[in-house]
């Protein structure tokens, strides 16, 4: 049970804003009693997650503020981000690609090549799936552990796409605020695997590995390459 009431979690300076949200999508937009049960819980821990969590979804919080389970609350938030959100593509992807630099990055498989890492806004992996497929590749996510399974190289081949496509395929407010965001994540992906492993990915017995060959390729893909190359120190070896 949460120890104090709902409001004391947001920020006064945010309050009314937050109030006005919620009157605007349960009256304004759509008449009193316009929205269903589930679409009033969705829209109430959407503008929770929004105003209380600075826009930063965690599940156990919220389930903790609202007494849910925490599937619940993942349910009902990406319910919320996609009626109530207003989110397009470029949008969505500045959120992705802050949380991929805030991530941890594991090696799941040296000779597959394959990486871990938390995804913790099961919302937005749908984006993310879109560019997979793009790419022509698959992951797969857990969303019970909020984790994604992906080969290394796919995983640098979506970010090479977003990097490049952005420029066409987002709104023009979006399009600048996409490509900052992309060196911080190859970094910390260089800093998650570590360069002492990276060093001997590359040119120890595990040089011909899934996990090396990815790293190669990374290297030299048209857009990102030069991040790779860089983040993960290996351009000496190619």
């Amino acid at each position: 049970m949460s120890a104090e009431p709902i409001i004391e979690h947001i920020p006064k300076q945010h309050r009314e804003e937050f109030l006005a949200a919620f009157l605007d999508a349960y009256v304004d937009t759509r008449g009193l009693g316009g929205l269903s049960k589930t679409d009033l819980d969705a829209l109430i821990v959407y503008l929770y997650v929004k105003h209380a969590l600075g826009g930063v979804f965690d599940a156990y919080k919220v389930a903790q503020a609202m007494m849910l389970k925490e599937s619940r609350a993942k349910s009902l938030y990406e319910t919320g981000l996609i009626k109530h959100g207003n989110l397009t593509e470029g949008a969505a992807w500045s959120d992705i690609l802050v949380l991929l630099a805030r991530t941890s990055y594991e090696l799941e498989s040296v000779e597959r090549g394959q990486i871990r890492f938390h995804f913790g806004n099961p919302a937005l992996f749908r984006y993310f799936q879109v560019r997979l497929r793009q790419v022509e590749r698959t992951a797969t996510y857990s969303a019970a552990y909020e984790t994604v399974v992906i080969g290394l190289e796919s995983f640098l081949l979506v970010l090479d796409n977003v990097y490049e496509q952005s420029q066409t395929d987002f709104k023009t407010t979006e399009m600048d605020k996409v490509r900052p965001l992309m060196k911080p994540v190859i970094q910390r992906l260089g800093d998650s695997l570590g360069k002492k492993r990276i060093k001997d990915l590359m040119s120890g017995d595990k040089s011909k590995s899934g996990a090396a060959q990815a790293l190669e390729t990374g290297a030299r893909l048209a857009s990102i390459g030069t991040f790779v190359k860089a983040a993960l120190a290996i351009g000496s070896t190619l």
